[in-house]
Protein backbone atom coordinates (compact mmCIF):
# COMPACT_ATOMS: atom_id res chain seq x y z
CA UNK A 1 0.00 0.00 0.00
CA UNK A 2 2.65 1.94 0.73
CA UNK A 3 4.30 1.89 -2.92
CA UNK A 4 0.67 2.79 -4.10
CA UNK A 5 0.57 5.67 -1.97
CA UNK A 6 3.95 7.31 -3.21
CA UNK A 7 3.43 6.41 -6.58
CA UNK A 8 -0.08 8.03 -6.45
CA UNK A 9 1.52 11.35 -4.22
CA UNK A 10 4.54 11.72 -7.37
CA UNK A 11 2.05 11.48 -10.00
CA UNK A 12 -0.70 13.66 -8.25
CA UNK A 13 2.13 16.56 -7.51
CA UNK A 14 3.46 16.09 -11.08
CA UNK A 15 -0.31 16.59 -12.23
CA UNK A 16 -0.36 19.89 -10.19
CA UNK A 17 2.93 21.29 -11.24
CA UNK A 18 1.83 20.86 -14.79
CA UNK A 19 -1.64 22.53 -14.15
CA UNK A 20 -0.11 25.52 -12.56
CA UNK A 21 2.21 26.23 -15.52
CA UNK A 22 -0.52 25.69 -17.99
CA UNK A 23 -3.14 27.11 -16.52
CA UNK A 24 -1.18 30.58 -15.77
CA UNK A 25 0.04 30.98 -19.45
CA UNK A 26 3.68 29.71 -18.97
CA UNK A 27 3.04 27.61 -21.80
CA UNK A 28 5.09 28.86 -25.00
CA UNK A 29 2.34 26.75 -27.61
CA UNK A 30 -0.14 29.70 -25.76
CA UNK A 31 -1.16 32.26 -27.73
CA UNK A 32 -4.28 34.84 -28.16
CA UNK A 33 -4.93 37.34 -30.73
CA UNK A 34 -6.42 39.83 -28.14
CA UNK A 35 -4.69 40.80 -24.45
CA UNK A 36 -6.64 38.42 -22.15
CA UNK A 37 -8.13 39.88 -19.25
CA UNK A 38 -6.75 40.08 -16.18
CA UNK A 39 -9.69 39.96 -13.54
CA UNK A 40 -8.14 38.88 -10.15
CA UNK A 41 -6.79 40.65 -7.35
CA UNK A 42 -4.88 39.78 -4.65
CA UNK A 43 -7.16 38.07 -1.25
CA UNK A 44 -9.04 41.44 0.24
CA UNK A 45 -11.60 41.31 2.54
CA UNK A 46 -14.64 43.97 2.89
CA UNK A 47 -16.77 44.07 5.72
CA UNK A 48 -20.78 43.17 5.13
CA UNK A 49 -22.82 46.15 7.00
CA UNK A 50 -25.83 44.32 8.41
CA UNK A 51 -26.90 46.18 11.39
CA UNK A 52 -27.20 49.86 13.10
CA UNK A 53 -24.58 48.47 15.58
CA UNK A 54 -22.18 49.22 12.58
CA UNK A 55 -23.24 52.13 11.25
CA UNK A 56 -22.09 53.30 15.17
CA UNK A 57 -18.91 51.88 14.26
CA UNK A 58 -18.44 53.82 11.30
CA UNK A 59 -19.40 57.08 13.26
CA UNK A 60 -16.81 55.90 15.94
CA UNK A 61 -13.61 55.64 13.21
CA UNK A 62 -14.95 58.33 10.99
CA UNK A 63 -14.76 60.71 14.51
CA UNK A 64 -11.40 59.43 15.39
CA UNK A 65 -10.17 60.43 12.47
CA UNK A 66 -12.03 63.73 12.53
CA UNK A 67 -9.90 64.36 15.74
CA UNK A 68 -6.66 64.56 13.82
CA UNK A 69 -7.77 67.53 11.65
CA UNK A 70 -5.73 70.59 13.12
CA UNK A 71 -8.99 72.91 12.93
CA UNK A 72 -10.01 75.10 16.69
CA UNK A 73 -13.18 75.66 15.25
CA UNK A 74 -16.46 73.61 16.00
CA UNK A 75 -17.74 71.12 14.23
CA UNK A 76 -20.67 71.15 12.70
CA UNK A 77 -21.89 68.01 10.87
CA UNK A 78 -24.39 68.90 7.69
CA UNK A 79 -28.03 67.18 7.38
CA UNK A 80 -28.55 64.75 4.22
CA UNK A 81 -30.22 66.36 1.54
CA UNK A 82 -32.00 62.69 1.94
CA UNK A 83 -33.61 61.45 4.72
CA UNK A 84 -33.29 58.02 4.92
CA UNK A 85 -32.91 55.93 7.96
CA UNK A 86 -28.77 55.37 7.78
CA UNK A 87 -28.85 59.12 7.04
CA UNK A 88 -30.78 60.13 10.05
CA UNK A 89 -29.40 57.91 12.39
CA UNK A 90 -25.83 58.37 11.01
CA UNK A 91 -26.06 61.63 11.62
CA UNK A 92 -27.21 61.89 15.18
CA UNK A 93 -24.33 58.86 15.93
CA UNK A 94 -21.73 61.53 14.72
CA UNK A 95 -22.65 64.10 16.62
CA UNK A 96 -22.43 61.85 19.89
CA UNK A 97 -19.15 60.27 18.56
CA UNK A 98 -17.53 64.15 17.83
CA UNK A 99 -18.66 64.65 21.43
CA UNK A 100 -17.24 61.89 22.77
CA UNK A 101 -13.94 62.82 21.18
CA UNK A 102 -13.86 66.02 23.12
CA UNK A 103 -14.76 68.23 19.81
CA UNK A 104 -16.87 71.04 19.99
CA UNK A 105 -20.14 70.08 17.90
CA UNK A 106 -22.01 73.19 16.78
CA UNK A 107 -25.73 73.77 16.51
CA UNK A 108 -25.04 76.05 13.40
CA UNK A 109 -23.11 76.03 10.35
CA UNK A 110 -22.04 79.59 11.03
CA UNK A 111 -18.09 80.09 11.84
CA UNK A 112 -17.66 76.20 12.24
CA UNK A 113 -16.23 73.77 9.83
CA UNK A 114 -18.87 71.48 8.25
CA UNK A 115 -18.88 67.90 7.93
CA UNK A 116 -20.56 66.65 4.96
CA UNK A 117 -21.23 62.51 4.49
CA UNK A 118 -23.48 61.24 1.24
CA UNK A 119 -24.08 57.55 0.40
CA UNK A 120 -24.43 55.65 -3.16
CA UNK A 121 -25.57 51.95 -3.83
CA UNK A 122 -23.62 50.38 -6.38
CA UNK A 123 -25.72 47.07 -7.92
CA UNK A 124 -23.76 44.64 -9.39
CA UNK A 125 -25.95 42.61 -12.39
CA UNK A 126 -22.96 40.19 -13.46
CA UNK A 127 -21.33 38.25 -10.31
CA UNK A 128 -20.54 35.10 -12.56
CA UNK A 129 -16.72 35.47 -12.43
CA UNK A 130 -16.49 35.52 -8.49
CA UNK A 131 -16.23 32.24 -6.57
CA UNK A 132 -16.15 32.42 -3.34
CA UNK A 133 -15.20 29.03 -1.00
CA UNK A 134 -17.61 28.36 1.21
CA UNK A 135 -16.16 28.33 4.98
CA UNK A 136 -12.33 28.36 3.78
CA UNK A 137 -9.79 30.57 2.63
CA UNK A 138 -8.46 30.01 -0.98
CA UNK A 139 -5.91 31.53 -3.84
CA UNK A 140 -6.11 32.52 -7.04
CA UNK A 141 -2.87 31.56 -9.14
CA UNK A 142 -3.23 31.41 -12.89
CA UNK A 143 -6.71 30.37 -13.24
CA UNK A 144 -6.71 27.72 -10.56
CA UNK A 145 -8.28 27.19 -7.43
CA UNK A 146 -5.74 26.54 -4.75
CA UNK A 147 -7.91 24.75 -1.78
CA UNK A 148 -6.42 24.69 1.58
CA UNK A 149 -7.42 21.41 3.65
CA UNK A 150 -9.30 20.00 1.03
CA UNK A 151 -8.32 16.84 1.76
CA UNK A 152 -6.88 15.36 5.23
CA UNK A 153 -3.95 14.21 4.45
CA UNK A 154 -1.16 16.56 4.64
CA UNK A 155 0.81 13.65 2.45
CA UNK A 156 -1.89 14.52 -0.54
CA UNK A 157 -2.98 18.02 -0.20
CA UNK A 158 -0.65 19.06 -2.39
CA UNK A 159 -1.46 16.78 -4.93
CA UNK A 160 -4.99 17.32 -4.76
CA UNK A 161 -5.40 20.58 -3.41
CA UNK A 162 -5.38 22.00 -6.72
CA UNK A 163 -8.20 21.90 -9.21
CA UNK A 164 -9.29 23.49 -12.35
CA UNK A 165 -11.89 25.67 -12.17
CA UNK A 166 -14.35 23.51 -14.13
CA UNK A 167 -14.22 20.49 -11.87
CA UNK A 168 -14.61 22.82 -8.84
CA UNK A 169 -17.32 24.12 -9.98
CA UNK A 170 -19.25 21.07 -9.71
CA UNK A 171 -18.12 20.09 -6.28
CA UNK A 172 -20.93 22.27 -4.61
CA UNK A 173 -18.07 24.30 -2.96
CA UNK A 174 -19.05 27.70 -3.68
CA UNK A 175 -20.46 30.62 -1.92
CA UNK A 176 -21.96 33.44 -2.63
CA UNK A 177 -21.11 37.45 -2.93
CA UNK A 178 -23.62 40.07 -2.30
CA UNK A 179 -24.64 42.26 -5.34
CA UNK A 180 -24.96 45.12 -3.65
CA UNK A 181 -23.01 48.03 -2.20
CA UNK A 182 -22.80 51.23 -0.43
CA UNK A 183 -20.12 53.90 -0.64
CA UNK A 184 -20.30 56.09 2.29
CA UNK A 185 -18.03 59.10 2.06
CA UNK A 186 -17.37 61.91 4.27
CA UNK A 187 -15.85 65.29 4.11
CA UNK A 188 -14.62 68.16 6.30
CA UNK A 189 -14.73 71.65 5.29
CA UNK A 190 -13.60 74.93 6.49
CA UNK A 191 -15.19 77.26 4.37
CA UNK A 192 -14.40 75.91 1.10
CA UNK A 193 -11.03 74.24 1.78
CA UNK A 194 -11.42 70.41 2.21
CA UNK A 195 -9.50 69.26 5.71
CA UNK A 196 -10.06 65.97 5.47
CA UNK A 197 -12.05 63.17 3.65
CA UNK A 198 -12.98 59.21 4.01
CA UNK A 199 -14.72 57.14 2.07
CA UNK A 200 -15.67 53.48 2.85
CA UNK A 201 -16.86 50.39 1.00
CA UNK A 202 -19.29 47.94 2.49
CA UNK A 203 -21.67 45.07 1.33
CA UNK A 204 -25.04 45.20 2.09
CA UNK A 205 -28.26 42.79 1.62
CA UNK A 206 -30.19 43.32 -1.89
CA UNK A 207 -33.30 44.39 0.51
CA UNK A 208 -31.62 46.91 2.54
CA UNK A 209 -30.59 49.23 -0.23
CA UNK A 210 -34.04 51.38 0.95
CA UNK A 211 -31.84 52.15 4.14
CA UNK A 212 -29.71 54.32 2.23
CA UNK A 213 -30.79 55.76 -0.46
CA UNK A 214 -34.55 56.25 -1.43
CA UNK A 215 -36.49 53.99 -3.85
CA UNK A 216 -36.67 56.24 -6.65
CA UNK A 217 -33.50 57.64 -6.73
CA UNK A 218 -32.65 53.64 -7.05
CA UNK A 219 -35.47 52.96 -9.96
CA UNK A 220 -33.86 56.41 -11.50
CA UNK A 221 -30.42 54.34 -11.90
CA UNK A 222 -32.48 51.05 -13.20
CA UNK A 223 -33.57 53.19 -15.78
CA UNK A 224 -30.53 54.89 -16.76
CA UNK A 225 -28.44 51.70 -16.11
CA UNK A 226 -30.48 49.87 -19.20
Amino acid sequence: MSVIKSIFNKSALLFSAVAVMFLSGCSPTLQSKAPVPDEFYPLTHQKHMQAAHHWRVLAEDVSKQISTVNTEKSIYVSEASDTTPFNSAFRNMLITQLHKSGLKVSRENNLASVLEFNTQIIKHKDRSTIMPIKGSSFALLGGTLAIAKLVGDASLTTGLAILTAADYASSGLFGSYPVTEVIITTSIYDGNSLLKATTDVYYIGEGDADHYQKEDQMKNLQVVSK
